[in-house]
């Protein structure tokens, strides 16, 4: 529904010509064009508790 099985993402922020080979007709079934686009937008990181340290059992606990 989005496209981004005929997108190409590019996360570089220099220029680059990926577009010059990632362009066309696409080989799959369903037609479409291939396209380099920027990254969809992205989600911010969620802050969770810390985690106790788990190890294997009769290991001591190597921060103390």
């Amino acid at each position: 529904e989005m496209g981004y099985h005929n997108a190409q993402f590019n996360f570089r922020l220099d220029q680059t010509r990926i577009g010059e080979i990632f362009n066309g007709q696409t080989p799959s079934r369903n037609g479409g064009e291939l396209m380099v686009t920027n990254p969809p937008e992205g989600f911010p990181v969620p802050e969770l508790p810390d985690m106790p340290n788990e190890h294997a059992s009769g290991l001591y606990d190597l921060n103390s």
